[in-house]
């Protein structure tokens, strides 16, 4: 949803960029990040 992907950019403009799936996690779910895990990239 146009929300979870607000709310993953916020994270990102607030502590950088994602350093591992963990960080991910602290903002999405289990499941939605299952869903989109081959459209975004950790580095």
């Amino acid at each position: 949803s146009s929300t979870t992907a607000q709310e993953i950019v916020n994270y990102r403009l607030q502590n950088g960029p994602y350093s591992s799936i963990d960080q991910l996690l602290k903002v999405v779910s289990k499941s939605i990040y299952d869903h989109i895990k081959g459209l975004v990239t950790i580095s």
